[in-house]
């Protein structure tokens, strides 16, 4: 097994995308404070992992395959990247969610539609990450 067999595999062979720094965007909202209140759920639509959820928690939520994201996809779905590949902040008063592409060579989509840069996402909307589709759902 070579040191590379963990590295994030771009869909459809492509060059990895060519984005603005997104470091200082993932900082500042990663600093934002972190609450372990569950104000909504994401459904895992496809295989692997089809059927489980993962809770979204107020405020800041990175995903990820590696353990260390707030929300981990370690699905076996190498077309998500290991950190923070998306940034989800939710506002528990308010009730609104906001998504924001982690600048990864994979895009997001929000209902078929790619996310470049920040974007708002509601319960119902059904969110792209590499080959997996999760939907955001009530807690």
């Amino acid at each position: 097994m070579t040191g590379n067999d963990n590295r994030t595999k771009v869909l459809g062979g492509a060059e990895p995308r060519k984005v603005g720094n997104t470091d200082d965007i993932g900082t500042a909202i990663l600093s934002q404070q972190k609450s372990n209140a569950v104000v909504a759920k994401l459904t895992i639509l496809t295989d692997p992992g089809k059927g489980q959820t993962r809770s979204v928690y107020a405020g800041p939520n990175s995903l990820g395959r590696d353990p260390s994201n707030r929300i981990p996809l370690d699905l076996g779905d190498g077309t998500i990247s290991r950190i923070q590949h998306v940034l989800i902040t939710a506002d528990a008063k308010s009730g609104e969610f906001k998504i924001f592409d982690g600048g990864k060579a994979n895009p997001i989509y929000i209902n078929g539609a790619m996310v470049d840069g920040e974007r708002p996402v509601k319960i119902g909307d059904i969110i792209r990450i590499g080959n997996t589709q999760l939907k955001l759902e009530k807690a």
